[in-house]
């Protein structure tokens, strides 16, 4: 009597099939203060790992006997057939006392298999190979061997296994034998016993590959996911060659933000979006958020990777989300960025940001109290409730966590990264992305360019050299023509890089004789005040001032010559054309003192009519009228020809 786990050691097989000889009865064992010890042994103790071992090399045995017993009946020599089986039928005896039972030869099936009844063999090999039925893929029932009514067992069972979302053969297998209750035209199927119904559709499934075409139409998503994909596709792309943007909905309940309106704290679901570089998926952008993100984010966003890192070589993978709205489209189109946008469902477009959100979710969300992962088996309990755990963050807190991780451990942690096909290295985000960009030359993007990319519509005035915009002042590094001051300007600007704003002409602009400025083309670029020291403000503004004013005294001495312009005299004779002007309202105010002594007159008259009972003759009266635009206009005009007046 010897201990189990001893035993175990002695005989050198696992707990595991010592538990299973166990179980088959042949190991006898009795229990004593809850230790197992083995009393007898019946039969075989061999493990199955070695059973298996020693049935390949029996085979190979025997097939090799067989196959020189062929060889030797093709040259009409049996002679040896009867030592031959006999040897063979030792083999199996002499493996089945090792606990090792070779079926299929006795006797009988030793001579067919030599004669080749039951039995192909490859004499390349040495080995005898089983052949296979003649009537192996066909239907031995009465009514399925029917080639016209296997043909409609096949549309029904098509029909009742596709139909419904959810396959079953038995469902199908059930609703044949009902409908061929019902009608008439399927009563042979009625015959048919389930069992075989159910076999009959198994084999009808996979001949026809009823199965994938019910996944496709069903499940598309996930028969999309099956579909092969290029291995190396972004192993062997170049560092730089890519960018690749995509959105993630963080996999926890939610974080706390204050709600100014309500004055109270809400749940609010965080999101994100975020730009790998896709070779070494090191992030050159991201953007966190409690609210749901717009157009703009995401254009900013796209802004912001190519101000941190440049314009990649070949373009940024996008899916068909926000990246692809017209607004980012316009961005990237006007930086000369070329975009490509993968079709629905198809994520491995962008493997490598999908597998950074995977880094994300096992790394820095799983960490979170109200963790939920991605199924319903994943979300965290505490207690015997199903909904998540409690929130215990602030959006602000999570912003802290997720900045650490994202500048800390998901960059220095040690990943398996194929750097090659077949060729895998242990290595960091950070060192991987490093060994390639010390050899790299960035593809910066003129800041102007960047300002003029973004689009903006915004419309403001130059006067005296400055603009303000967004409650800053900006002004000019030098001082601008005064012909450009005093007139309107769109503004472009980068909402990320306030220093600096450029203003561009929204009309056709002529700086005297020489100088044209066209519809849209940049006129000048001001700078933010806010960026200044207050020592470098103070110069600056003193510069602008004393240059602006000095700049127009040039511009007049440069057009006319002054003294000319001081010597005409406005009122001179020659100007007015021999002072008809003048004559003109000496005439107006003559007449109109005649006017007034008239009317004087005539009142007086009328008394002494009173009087006298005498009526005077009236005067004619001369009758003025009122000037209107046009006759001031002619009077002011110094060119007006009054000869012409009657």
């Amino acid at each position: 009597m010897i201990e189990l786990s001893e035993y175990c050691k002695q005989k050198n097989i696992s707990r595991r099939w010592a538990n299973k000889l166990i179980a088959t009865g042949k190991l006898e064992i009795i229990t004593k203060d809850k230790i197992k010890y083995v009393v007898s042994e019946c039969g075989s103790i061999v493990s199955e790992g070695a059973i298996e071992v020693m049935k390949k090399e029996a085979e190979k045995d025997i097939s090799r006997l067989i196959v020189q017993e062929q060889n030797r009946n093709a040259n009409d020599d049996y002679s040896r057939r009867t030592e031959v089986v006999d040897e063979i039928t030792g083999i199996v005896e002499l493996y089945k006392t090792k606990g090792v039972n070779l079926k299929g030869y006795s006797i009988s099936n030793i001579t067919r298999k030599i004669n080749g009844d039951i039995c192909q063999v490859d004499k390349s090999a040495n080995i005898v190979v089983r052949s296979t039925r003649k009537d192996k893929f066909e239907f031995k029932n009465k009514v399925l061997s029917n080639p016209d009514l296997l043909n409609r067992f096949i549309n029904l069972a098509a029909g009742f296994y596709l139909a419904p979302g959810n396959k079953s053969i038995r469902d199908t297998a059930i609703k044949i034998e009902m409908i061929s209750r019902e009608k008439e035209e399927y009563y042979e199927f009625a015959t048919i016993p389930r069992s075989t119904m159910v076999r009959a559709i198994t084999k009808l499934i996979e001949q026809n590959a009823f199965d994938k075409y019910h996944l496709l139409k069903n499940n598309y998503q996930k028969f999309e996911a099956r579909k092969i994909y290029n291995q190396g596709a972004f192993t062997e792309m170049n560092f730089m060659d890519y960018y690749a943007i995509d959105d993630h909905v963080c996999e926890i309940s939610g974080v706390y933000k204050w709600n100014d309106v309500k004055k109270d704290w809400e749940l609010r679901k965080v999101y994100a979006w975020t730009i790998i570089e896709i070779k070494t998926m090191h992030i050159v952008a991201y953007k966190i958020k409690a609210d749901n993100f717009s157009e703009n984010d995401v254009k900013e966003l796209l802004l912001q990777a190519v101000m941190n890192m440049g314009r990649p070589t070949l373009g940024i993978l996008m899916d068909n989300g926000l990246a692809h709205s017209k607004v980012c489209q316009e961005l990237l189109t006007r930086l000369n960025i070329p975009y490509y946008s993968g079709p629905a469902y198809a994520p491995l477009h962008k493997a490598p940001v999908e597998r950074s959100f995977g880094f994300w979710k096992n790394e820095l969300l799983a960490n979170f109290p109200n963790y939920i992962g991605g199924s319903r088996n994943e979300v965290r309990h505490s207690t015997k409730k199903l909904s998540p755990e409690q929130a215990e963050h602030t959006f602000n807190e999570f912003l802290q966590i997720a900045d650490k991780y994202f500048e800390g451990y998901y960059q220095t942690k040690p990943r398996l990264r194929e750097i090659e096909p077949g060729k895998k290295i242990e290595i960091s985000i950070r060192d991987y992305f490093n060994e390639f960009y010390k050899n790299y030359e960035v593809n910066y993007i003129n800041p102007i360019d960047l300002r003029n990319a973004y689009l903006s519509n915004t419309v403001l005035k130059l006067q005296y050299n400055y603009v303000t915009f967004k409650g800053v002042v900006y002004m000019p590094d030098d001082v601008i023509n005064p012909v450009l001051d005093g007139r309107k300007y769109l503004v472009q600007y980068n909402p990320l890089d306030l220093q600096y704003i450029d203003l561009y002409a929204l009309e056709d602009l002529k700086i005297g004789d020489v100088v044209t400025i066209y519809k849209g083309q940049i006129v000048c670029t001001l700078r933010s005040q806010s960026y200044m020291g207050s020592e470098e403000r103070q110069a600056a503004v003193s510069k602008i001032r004393r240059g602006f004013k000095k700049a127009v005294r040039n511009m007049a001495e440069a057009t006319v010559d002054l003294e000319i312009v001081k010597s005409v005299d406005p009122f001179c004779d020659e100007l007015n054309r021999a002072g008809q002007l003048i004559e003109t309202r000496k005439q107006l105010v003559k007449e109109t003192k005649d006017l007034i002594e008239l009317d004087a007159k005539k009142y007086f008259r009328v008394d002494v009519d009173a009087l006298t009972n005498n009526e005077t003759e009236e005067p004619e009266e001369v009758k003025f009228e009122l000037l209107n635009n046009d006759d001031v206009d002619e009077l002011n005009n110094l060119n007006f020809n009054y000869d012409e007046l009657e």
